[in-house]
C-alpha cells in the first residue's frame, strides 16, 4: 500500500507561484512539464488567489512516487538500528532502490547536501532538515564525502 503524500506534495514539492509561468499559475499548463491542460483536466494541487496549480496525471503520479518512496525510506532509516551504521540494512537497500528508480523516472539526480555532487546509487542515505522555508528532503553520503574531507570534519 502506498502512503498518502497528497498534502506533503502540495506543501513541499509543488513549485511556488514565482517559479511558474502565468499559464501554470492559472492551471492551464502542468507545473512539472509543458503539457497543456484543458478546463477540468489534470490534478488540482490546491492554491488560492492567482495561484491555482495543476499537474498532468503522469507527472502527479511520478512526483507522488518520488516523495512517498523518500519518506518511507527516511522513516525506516530513522528507526532502524542497523541503518544508523554503514552499510544500511537490506530493507533500506531495497527502499533506496525504489526511490532511485522513482528519481530516474523524473530525470532528477540525488545531490549530496554536503558536497552538492551527484551521488551514485547506494552510496547515500536520506537526510531531512528544517530550513527557513520549511522541511528539506536531501541526501548524505554513507561515508565522509569530499566536502567533509576537505573541511577536516
Amino acid at each position: 500500500m502506498t502512503r498518502d503524500v497528497t498534502e506533503s506534495l502540495r506543501i513541499f514539492v509543488v513549485p511556488g507561484g514565482m517559479l511558474l509561468t502565468p499559464q501554470q499559475n492559472a492551471g492551464q499548463v502542468c507545473v512539472w512539464c509543458p503539457r497543456s491542460l484543458h478546463p477540468g483536466e489534470g490534478v488540482d494541487l490546491g492554491g488560492s488567489g492567482p495561484w491555482w496549480p495543476h499537474a498532468c496525471l503522469s507527472c502527479y503520479e511520478a512526483q507522488t512516487r518520488v516523495l512517498a518512496t523518500y519518506l518511507d525510506w527516511a522513516d525506516h532509516a530513522d528507526g532502524c538500528t542497523l541503518c544508523k551504521a554503514a552499510p544500511p540494512c537490506d530493507t533500506a537497500h531495497t527502499m533506496g532502490t525504489d526511490h532511485i528508480d522513482a528519481l530516474c523516472r523524473i530525470a532528477k539526480p540525488a545531490l549530496c547536501s554536503d558536497c552538492h555532487r551527484i551521488t551514485e546509487p547506494h552510496t547515500f542515505r536520506p537526510h531531512r532538515t528544517v530550513g527557513t522555508s520549511g522541511m528539506r528532503f536531501g541526501y548524505l553520503h554513507h561515508k565522509p564525502c569530499h566536502a567533509r574531507r576537505q573541511s577536516g570534519a
